[in-house]
């Protein structure tokens, strides 16, 4: 800010700016947030007569519309350069990964290795970071032997990226080789690993990874903390989440609003929802994402009306609900037996114009509907979605079992099977139907098509003890 005061200053006395000024003013906008002071200078810089072409303006001027989004604006500005060079390339690859354009970033990635750019650390983790949110393993394996081939194998960014990009892939073989190359690492790349290992379902080694960290003396950051807590609620671990809680406390993260969220959603996970509340209360700014967790919380445990109540004042904390919270509050309402209310919530999103009802919510609909045993409103909601789906139907067909209605299942089966004939989980459901009402000749006739059609019963649930 006070550098744009100054510039401001110096516009006023009739300086004339040059290209490092509109440079170095460029890039302060675009930190502060400041899109419209910056068009201006944009303007005042081609009134004044300063070439765009010139690379530091070039630069600054796609770093400044690629953080504000503008990607139209920022490919006008790097096309007007003829002599192209890495750093407005990498800004312009930068800018189209952060703002989710990946295949761009890629595209102009090849443009600039065809032009004979030499690409650097930061290129070459920007656009392993496209290859990872596109899921593009092929490409982000030729991209690391370029790496390799231009000497960046040991260059943080680009080590961390791939580190990423491998998680992403669920290849965490190629994860640990790239994390055992690092000499010392710091608190992103130990973060990568972490959540990598989390997201690939492998929450304990995550937490293992995570005390080894603490004791290389690398102190974690709230995404770090996030994530740990994250493994915690999966496992739910109450007493590591809480030795985690007493971390956070220390390094004075517990105002951090994704923390808390975390924090509220551990605790939610392992039942203990006083201490959910008691952390959503101390939170001073609220957003949606410490107000779904917290309804969550409330869902997972039975605590229908308290969701509701949650859910009916974020009006009041001046919080718009989005498709998380809907999907939250009508689970707490099938949890809890509220049909009442569920129906009123599920009006109300119907009425709205602003939110696109999704099958999420039919989903949680079909379920509350089911549980209260008003099986003909549910078939009739399900006929309402455009190609309802399979899980839908097994939604409702869960319902006619649990409620003895036979000839009902029987239709239900009918229009699982057209979309999906190797449905184990319909298959079994039908199977139970028919056990409840002692119809053993339909029962036997489904497990021998099961074995005929190579069914199986869906994968056990389990239960761990802790030693």
């Amino acid at each position: 800010m006070e550098a744009i005061k100054l510039f401001e200053e110096m516009v006023l006395h009739g300086m004339v700016a040059d290209e490092f000024t509109y440079s170095s003013v460029f890039k302060a906008f675009s930190n502060v947030g400041l899109l419209n002071q910056g068009q201006k200078a944009h303007g005042r810089l081609v009134v004044s007569g300063l070439k765009i072409s010139n690379v530091f303006v070039a630069s600054a001027l796609v770093d400044m519309y690629s953080k504000f989004g503008k990607m139209k604006d920022a490919r006008i500005v790097s096309d007007q350069i003829l002599d192209k060079d890495v750093v407005v390339m990498s800004a312009l690859i930068v800018g189209y990964t952060q703002n989710g354009e990946d295949v761009e970033a890629l595209e102009i990635f090849r443009h600039m290795i065809k032009d004979g750019i030499r690409a650097n650390d930061f290129t070459f983790s920007s656009t392993l970071t496209a290859c990872g949110n596109l899921g593009d393993m092929s490409k982000g394996k030729q991209i690391h032997a370029l790496v390799s081939k231009s000497g960046f194998d040991f260059a943080v960014a680009s080590r961390t990226a791939l580190l990423t990009l491998y998680s992403k892939g669920g290849l965490l073989g190629d994860s640990f080789k790239v994390f055992d190359g690092f000499v010392n690492a710091n608190i992103v790349t130990w973060t990568a690993l972490i959540t990598g290992l989390v997201q690939n379902g492998k929450e304990e080694s995550a937490l293992s990874f995570f005390c080894q960290m603490i004791r290389s003396s690398i102190s974690p950051n709230a995404f770090t903390l996030s994530t740990v807590l994250r493994a915690c609620s999966v496992l739910a671990l109450v007493k590591e989440g809480r030795n985690i809680h007493g971390l956070v406390l220390r390094m004075g993260l517990d105002r951090n609003s994704f923390v808390a969220a975390t924090l509220i959603d551990m605790y939610g996970k392992c039942g203990i929802t006083d201490d959910a509340r008691s952390i959503f209360d101390d939170l001073g700014d609220l957003n949606v994402v410490a107000v779904n967790s917290m309804i969550s919380a409330y869902a997972q445990n039975g605590y229908g009306a308290e969701a509701v109540k949650l859910f009916d004042q974020m009006q009041e904390l001046r919080v718009k609900p989005d498709n998380g919270t809907l999907v939250s509050v009508l689970s707490a309402c099938s949890n809890a037996g509220l049909l009442e209310e569920g129906r009123r919530i599920f009006s109300s999103i119907e009425d709205n114009p602003e939110i696109e009802m999704s099958r999420d919510h039919y989903g949680c609909m079909v379920d509350l509907l089911g549980r209260a045993g008003k099986l003909k409103e549910a078939e009739t909601l399900i006929n309402q979605v455009k190609n309802p789906d399979v899980v839908l139907w097994r939604t409702l067909l869960s319902s006619c079992r649990i409620h003895g209605k036979v000839e009902m299942a029987e239709r239900v089966m009918n229009r699982i099977v057209e979309l999906e004939p190797g449905d184990e989980g319909a298959h079994t459901l039908m199977t139970n139907a028919y056990a409840s009402k002692e119809n053993w000749n339909e029962v036997t006739k489904m497990k021998v098509m099961m074995k005929k059609m190579n069914l199986k019963k869906n994968i056990p649930a389990m239960s761990w003890i802790e030693i």
